[in-house]
């Protein structure tokens, strides 16, 4: 018999499609059995060890440098926040081999009360892994732990770096009061208000020069001459 090649594509695109909706489904079962809604608490850490995971036979590629790695997984999970647990104040994504938090640049539409945002013990190497995610749009995210990161060890291993560190992830997400445990100091900003005019009020008006009149003139040059 002749093959069909436009029958094979559409029988791996279904059977791809399949999957991927598995997935979507088993990865929903995760966030719902790892959500506490009492305490407003999500705890994402480790997810590949979590049975639901490991009988399913699916894995989390959050690891950019491996083959295998994807951006994927994580906007599925941002969503599935989004609608799983919406009210969501606190979520942790430690020890999960995340490389960049790109995958995560949807997190501020799907969980708009976050408060605390753990992901400590991660493979975040650079301030750029930082920045692909909405940090200025978290508005209300007060909390952040990014230690045992190798950025966090290669900064503060050096002189001066810890106060790098904090200032430059700060700035980043500039609502932050406390960052790996340790309370900011409060930002110093001075806000300086130019006068409006009705309330300028000069002794002398400014001229283009003060020999201005024949009177001032002739007294300057008897002041010289004398």
């Amino acid at each position: 018999s002749i093959i069909n090649q436009k029958d094979i594509k559409e029988s791996y695109q279904n059977k791809t499609n399949a999957q991927a909706s598995n997935a979507v489904e088993i990865l929903r079962t995760l966030v719902k059995s790892r959500y506490n809604p009492t305490q407003a608490f999500l705890n994402l850490n480790n997810i590949n060890e979590d049975s639901i995971m490991i009988n399913a036979n699916i894995i989390a590629g959050f690891n950019t440098h491996l083959r295998k790695g994807s951006t994927r997984v994580g906007p599925v999970i941002c969503k599935l926040i989004g609608e799983v647990c919406p009210e969501v104040q606190t979520i942790t994504l430690d020890k999960n081999e995340i490389t960049t938090l790109v995958q995560f640049s949807t997190l501020h539409t799907f969980a708009k009360h976050l408060v605390n945002l753990s992901i400590a013990e991660n493979l975040i190497e650079s301030y750029n892994d930082l920045r692909g995610i909405a940090g200025k749009e978290m508005k209300g995210l007060l909390e952040l732990r990014l230690q045992g990161n190798p950025l966090e060890k290669s900064e503060k291993s050096i002189p001066t770096g810890g106060l790098r560190y904090q200032t430059n992830v700060r700035s980043h997400f500039p609502s932050l009061k406390v960052l790996d445990g340790i309370t900011l100091p409060e930002e110093i900003s001075f806000k300086i208000e130019a006068p409006s005019k009705d309330k300028l009020n000069l002794a002398l008006s400014v001229k283009s020069s003060w020999i201005d009149t024949v009177d001032t003139a002739k007294t300057s040059k008897d002041f010289i001459e004398k």
